[in-house]
């Protein structure tokens, strides 16, 4: 212990008070089905076993990465391979249309085509429908809307709010058909309800059709349903504000995620499960999904490193929420800004580098050991590294505990020796 500053001290006392840091509530059920999601990904950027599957599953796929701040490589080619595929119809365009504009890529032509799908001079077109020679569906509708919502475009976003208030079934089951049909089906009703969340902002009278559509999806959708209808309920719930549904929906996603990570083993359910405990640890949420802006282009290949990602990829807050420790001995860097987002950031080794000041990293409560040995910042003056009172307590209690151990390892070592 001789010589040891009390910095120092300070930092074992926090390591063994303080040993891990709380993650969101989902974090590691997300962490596994990213891994397993990842692994099911084509050679090409594709997901899914053939042709009919590949748009679905890679929309539904690179969309639940980035809700759970998992984008990898795996994202990054699934984005790719949207690039260059283009949608036949309403339904995949809208998906693909959000995704890629999630990812920063221009797609107006796009919603170009959205929109004129719509006529609302015509009986019928208020809503949309698979394409223009198909009537307007709940179903189409809302997977539209719900990409709209979020994007620029000259549509009627309110006549198409008010179809699917009219399309909504009465009776013990007020949930949405699928089209014209005359039963509520539980997966158009949950998207619908989703969208219709989304979109109460602009018409609030969304709120009761909301409520009795939940209340459908409370009676078919339980224990036994695929995963990805409990999902899409969870989800739906949890953008409606009712936290009790959402609860109940999501305890049995996760009771049903297997060992290895997935859903039943099914890329479509895992993805959809995926972007549920996202919604509810808020890792999707608008100021979780900001770009990190990071202008020391070392710093942001040493934190990818880090986070196992390629050096140059872009960084969000929720990534950032995702990095713990980070090595960047002897990497040049000069600049820390951007790590002020690492809230979960214990430890730090950035020996030999470049940095002047530590600013960006002062705040952050997890920090408990930081290596600047090499750097040209300014050393604390002796008078600054005298310990504050809230110190002495966490040295105090260091001290103690490591007696106490001392104390164990005698005793055990006197009672083996008179055995």
């Amino acid at each position: 212990m001789e010589g040891m500053s009390h910095r120092c001290l300070f930092t074992i006392a926090a390591l063994l008070l303080f040993p891990s840091i709380v993650f969101a509530a989902y974090e590691v059920n997300n962490t596994q089905a990213a891994a397993w999601l990842s692994a099911q990904q084509n050679t090409d950027g594709s997901w899914g076993a053939n042709a009919r599957e590949h748009f679905l599953y890679t929309v539904e796929a690179v969309q639940s990465l980035r809700a759970a701040g998992q984008r990898n490589g795996a994202y990054f080619k699934g984005i790719t391979w949207l690039e260059n595929h283009a949608a036949d119809n309403a339904d995949y365009g809208a998906r693909r249309a959000l995704a890629l504009a999630t990812h920063g890529d221009d797609v107006s032509s796009v919603i170009a085509l959205l929109d004129a799908q719509q006529n609302t001079a015509v009986t019928g077109r208020d809503g949309w429908g698979l394409s223009d020679s198909y009537h307007q569906s709940p179903l189409d509708s809302a997977i539209v809307l719900n990409s709209l919502s979020a994007l620029p475009t000259n549509a009627n976003v309110q006549a198409g709010i008010d179809y699917l208030k009219s399309a909504q079934l009465g009776g013990a089951n007020p949930g949405w058909p699928v089209a014209s049909e005359t039963v509520s089906d539980a997966f158009a009703t949950a998207l619908v309800v989703r969208t219709l969340a989304v979109l109460q902002a602009q018409d609030p009278t969304v709120a009761t059709p909301i409520a009795n559509g939940l209340n459908a999806l409370n009676t078919s959708v339980v224990s036994g349903s695929p995963a990805y209808l409990q999902a899409l309920a969870a989800h739906a719930a949890l953008l409606a504000g009712n936290t009790t549904a959402a609860q109940n929906w999501l305890a049995m996603l996760v009771s049903g995620q297997g060992g290895d990570g997935s859903w039943s083993g099914r890329i479509y359910d895992t993805a959809l499960a995926m972007r549920a405990l996202a919604a509810a640890d808020g890792t999707d949420s608008a100021a979780n999904q900001a770009a990190v802006s990071i202008p020391d282009k070392n710093l942001r290949a040493a934190v990818n490193y880090a986070l196992g990602r390629n050096a140059m990829d872009s960084l969000d807050r929720s990534e950032l929420l995702r990095l713990t420790d980070l090595s960047a001995v002897g990497m040049s860097i000069s600049d820390l800004t951007g790590l002020e987002w690492a809230l979960n950031l214990q430890t730090a080794d950035l020996r030999n580098n470049n940095i002047t000041s530590t600013s960006p990293i002062d705040g952050l409560a997890q920090l408990a050991a930081v290596l600047l040995d090499g750097n040209p910042i300014v050393v604390a003056s002796v008078d600054e590294d005298i310990p504050t009172l809230p110190e002495w307590g966490v040295i105090i209690m260091a001290a103690l505990l490591l007696i106490s151990a001392a104390r164990r390892q005698r005793a055990n070592r006197r009672e083996a020796l008179q055995a």
